[in-house]
């Protein structure tokens, strides 16, 4: 058997596709890595302002970061895609690494199994196809028969830009808001996603400021350990806020 690497899950996009932190050196914060789980495919789920989700994209998603977000996982890379640069990896997780992540997520329903799978073990293949039949009967995830009335085929989203700010804030003021953090920005600046009303807003953290890298590549110190710092801790995470 090939050898296993290690990481700690950082962020997931979608519900094939994570990104992952490496084990700490000696020149301080690891760098991430994008992994995408071979032999599955997950829905689409929106990543720019004129992109839109598939259905079941963000449960999908919601799903696959619930159950590993600052995890740690073991991986073994099966193909890499140059032109999209794309790490197709078979994923292993749970107290001892036993645990095949593609099996997991054919059973939730929220993934299909591609038709040319990425690893070419007979076996791995039957074990995936069977997870999938057990969602299929079980009418889970994208079985559902209801398509896109199930109530988790669609969320509310207003993308950051199309948020009218004065009238939420108006609106929220001082209430507790429950929202998850799409991306920490450098500079104590966080992108959250609000489950309740579905906007994407801009949340500075009040009363503190991090060290910023500058545009034109100079690492200001203690910059990249601040971001580091703030996504392991906020990055992929539920989180309450109150608008101040």
């Amino acid at each position: 058997t090939m050898t296993l690497a290690r990481g700690t899950v950082r962020h997931v996009f979608s519900g094939d596709t994570i990104s992952i932190f490496g084990p700490i050196g000696p020149d301080g914060p690891p760098p991430s890595i994008e992994l995408t789980i071979a032999s599955v495919w997950a829905p689409h789920i929106l990543r720019t302002e004129k992109d839109e989700d598939e259905n079941f994209g963000f449960a999908a998603r919601e799903y696959l970061r619930k159950l590993l977000i600052g995890k740690p996982i073991c991986y073994r890379i099966e193909r890499v895609a140059e032109r999209k640069n794309r790490n197709f990896a078979t994923i292993f997780y749970g107290p001892n690494f036993d645990v095949d992540l593609a099996v997991t997520m054919l059973e939730s329903g929220y993934v299909r199994l591609k038709p040319n799978p990425d690893c070419d073990q007979k076996e791995v293949h039957e074990k995936y196809m069977t997870a999938a039949e057990k969602a299929k009967q079980m009418k889970l995830g994208m079985y559902d028969p209801r398509g896109e009335k199930a109530p988790d085929a669609r969320r509310p989203y207003t993308w950051t830009t199309q948020v009218n700010v004065p009238e939420l804030f108006k609106a929220k003021k001082g209430l507790l808001l429950e929202g998850v953090v799409d991306s920490v920005i450098p500079g104590a600046t966080l992108r959250i996603y609000l489950r309740e009303g579905g906007e994407s807003i801009m949340f500075h953290l009040g009363g503190v400021t991090t060290p910023v890298s500058k545009m034109n590549g100079e690492i200001i110190p203690y910059s990249r350990e601040a971001l580091y710092f703030c996504e392991t801790r906020l990055l992929g995470r539920d989180v309450q806020l109150r608008l101040e």
